[in-house]
């Protein structure tokens, strides 16, 4: 290949996640370089208009497709696309369609009954740490693995569990942040600006799953009620513990204390409005949502798990507590209310760290290098990436 290269990207949807959206800010830097990126997804989502408004091709597989599960169907869709397109690279985000690309590249000679690859080089971007895996899907895992050609790890601590617990050689693992999205400025204008009602608002912003952690931001918003009546926590987003969630909020009589807006298209521009953005997640990988609090100068305080201690460092550009601790989750937040300029220093640390270290042209130099890494191991040399994107 002597151009831009076509790259397929394979993802279980396009909803308003945190992993989907890392995903269509890396397709569109490349089609910004010139490559033909295709994103096949089992449904559409929210994130559809946005991805093909940037030139990026999106294909729904018209597949009903459980997340965390492997699917033969969705693998028998990805496999006719392959055929179809005859990509140059395929990258794969999230389990099932990890799980589905494996599959699709082998198939069965009628004759021969041999396993035969489909000759495309397979690389894996790892999202989180994957604790909801349990010994079956961990087997699975090890055997997939085996047959991708690199991996993407988003913190140092899900390299460890991939080399250490999915078997994966450490040299075929790099590990690259998230990189800083790049806002719709003139999306987010009509949304900067807080309400001026003498509130103090501590915000969340995750999919409403037991990971994230938003259940033990309601025991640590009970705790601060007691003594802040002007407090309000805003809950922003939407999942599978959203009716449970609200009713441990109306149990602990938190109705008019605790806001849930619901998924926003735009939620970046919520964050500019909180006093204080909480991360209270269980598991994590590197989540958007702390850049995006860093860019805008909003002060943090997260659960130290997964790559948020890479992100933020505790007491330099954010406070960092124990994971599923609601006392001193209560009490980080209550801190940076109380101590503004604690919370000042803390904000402008981040957002000068947010700008050098989590360039969105240095992730996609880094990303394509690990594309013609992979290309190199085990494609023609016509078919190599050029060397473009993120250095100039």
């Amino acid at each position: 290949m002597s151009g831009p290269g076509h790259l397929l990207f394979v993802s279980d949807s396009l909803d308003l996640g945190g992993a989907e959206r890392a995903l269509l800010g890396l397709a569109c830097a490349l089609c910004g370089e010139g490559h033909r990126v295709t994103v096949a997804c089992s449904r559409g989502g929210g994130l559809c208009a946005a991805a093909e408004a940037a030139g990026v091709e999106v294909r729904p597989l018209g597949t009903d497709l459980v997340k965390r599960r492997v699917d033969a169907a969705y693998a028998l869709r990805v496999r006719q696309l392959l055929h179809e397109l005859r990509p140059d690279l395929v990258h794969t985000h999230m389990y099932a369609s990890t799980a589905a690309t494996v599959l699709a590249r082998l198939h069965r000679e009628a004759d021969h009954m041999a396993a035969r690859h489909v000759e495309v080089p397979h690389v894996v971007t790892e999202h989180s740490e994957a604790t909801w895996r349990g010994p079956a899907a961990r087997a699975f895992s090890r055997w997939a693995y085996g047959r991708c050609d690199a991996f993407i790890a988003v913190s140092s601590a899900i390299r460890e569990r991939l080399v250490h617990a999915d078997g994966v050689p450490g040299r075929r693992v790099t590990v690259i942040p998230n990189a800083l999205p790049v806002p719709a400025h003139e999306d987010l204008a009509p949304l900067r600006h807080r309400p001026d009602d003498g509130h103090q608002y501590v915000g969340v912003v995750a999919r409403l799953q037991w990971e994230k952690g938003v259940h033990v931001l309601l025991r640590a918003a009970e705790l601060l009620a007691r003594t802040r009546p002007r407090i309000r926590f805003v809950v922003v987003g939407d999942g599978p513990d959203r009716a449970a969630l609200g009713g441990t909020a109306a149990a602990l009589r938190l109705d008019d204390q605790v806001i849930f807006i619901g998924a926003q298209p735009t939620a970046a521009a919520v964050i500019p409005s909180f006093d204080v953005l909480a991360v209270p997640s269980l598991s994590e990988g590197t989540p958007l949502v702390v850049l995006e609090a860093m860019a805008g100068g909003t002060p943090v305080v997260a659960s130290r798990v997964g790559g948020i201690p890479d992100q933020v460092r505790h007491g330099r550009e954010a406070l960092l507590v124990a994971p599923g601790d609601p006392g001193e989750l209560a009490a980080g937040i209550a801190r940076l209310l109380d101590d503004r300029a604690l919370s000042t220093r803390l904000a402008a640390a981040a957002r000068t760290r947010a700008t050098t270290q989590f360039d969105p042209a240095r992730h996609l130099a880094r990303t394509l290098a690990v594309y013609r890494a992979a290309l190199a191991r085990g494609a023609p040399a016509s078919r190599a990436l050029p060397v473009s994107g993120g250095g100039r």
